[in-house]
């Protein structure tokens, strides 16, 4: 049976490869699973108002290249009263102040919110961990097979 690899490639570099990216794959998954499960959970039940951005809140600086982030702070009106919510995301570029973004907030406790468009950064990176997990166990599978098969290909 012919292995659809290069001779040498070190079995090493397949377990190493397979660990490292299950080690990176995993970790995304779950943590965009759940906040995209948390997401729709809510946004199926939460009421949508539009909420205006009225400012920033700086995060620290990135140690590489001394640039600061910043998170938008988004305001929105329910019943006549003014609430908060700051952007779980901070970026270099944040929306210009005035700005209107949807926004669900739950009709318990209006000042439980989420920004409308959250999910979609957490589902790309959950994308993104599936993609490396793939890569992962192709890695394992091919480790596998080439320990079942050393004698034949390695050293």
């Amino acid at each position: 049976m012919k292995i659809f690899m290069n001779e040498s490639i070190d079995r090493s570099f397949l377990l190493a490869f397979f660990v490292v990216s299950l080690c990176i794959g995993l970790p995304l998954v779950i943590c965009c699973g759940y906040r995209a499960y948390d997401y729709y959970y809510k946004s199926s039940s939460f009421i949508e108002v539009n909420g205006v951005v009225s400012g920033y809140r700086y995060d620290e600086v990135n140690k590489y290249d001394d640039v600061g982030t910043y998170a938008e702070v988004i305001d929105y009106v329910v019943d006549g009263r003014t609430y908060t919510i700051v952007n779980d995301l901070s970026t270099t570029y944040p929306m210009s102040i005035g700005t209107s973004v949807l926004v669900k907030y739950n009709p318990d406790d209006y000042s439980d919110a989420i920004i409308g468009s959250d999910s979609t950064t957490f589902i790309a990176f959950g994308i993104g961990g599936i993609l490396i997990l793939v890569a992962s166990f192709i890695s394992l599978f091919f480790y596998i097979k080439a320990y079942r098969n050393r004698d034949k290909f390695f050293d």
